[in-house]
């Protein structure tokens, strides 16, 4: 479907999402290969050529079923002060909202993105609600400071998530994590 290119010069070429197609990527600050300047401004996600950036900490984004952006939000979780660990709290209460609510039904995704940095106040309770939407527990007990995480989970049932994708880079990492889909917002992964 689609793939991130880097030719031998080391340029890297990304595509970009467009009719109703997905388009997420994550970043830890020291990661290399970031594809310079043209892709700092570009750690988020596109639905249906619409960008939502995730500035740093943990981003996320709701696509229902029909593969229509819902919502983005991005949560600060960068730094253990007592300020970024109310954004912890919040995105808590978000993911705890999501897992919950009548209002997100069959077929529901959520992409997760990072950048920067995401877990220095990263809550164990914002932890348990991202393995309560399908997140591997040892991937979210064991993240590193720096590190990069892309999750994609969709609701299956009125009380179950299953993973699309999930991948997790340690700090200076060689690449972006990067995952697209197509016009039925199918999940593939060029690593």
């Amino acid at each position: 479907l689609y793939a991130v290119a880097t030719d031998r010069a080391g340029n890297v070429s990304s595509p970009v999402s467009t009719n109703g197609k997905l388009f997420a990527r994550s970043v830890g600050f020291d990661d290399g290969n970031q594809g310079g300047t043209d892709l700092t401004d570009k750690i988020g996600v596109t639905v249906g050529g619409q960008f939502n950036r995730t500035t740093s900490g943990v981003g996320v984004t709701v696509v229902n079923e029909k593969g229509e952006l819902v919502s983005h939000d991005v949560y600060y979780t960068s730094v253990a002060t007592a300020t970024d660990l109310s954004r912890s709290a919040e995105l808590t209460t978000k993911l705890n909202g999501l897992l919950n609510s009548a209002a997100v039904g069959v077929g529901y995704k959520v992409i997760i993105t990072t950048n920067n940095d995401w877990v220095a106040s990263l809550s164990s309770e914002a932890r348990f609600a991202l393995k309560n939407m399908g997140g591997q527990e040892f991937i979210l007990n064991n993240a590193g400071f720096r590190s990069s995480y892309l999750l994609i989970t969709q609701k299956t049932s009125s009380s179950a998530w299953t993973v699309d994708y999930e991948n997790y880079h340690p700090k200076g990492a060689n690449t972006v994590l990067a995952a697209y889909g197509d016009d039925n917002i199918q999940t593939v992964n060029i690593d």
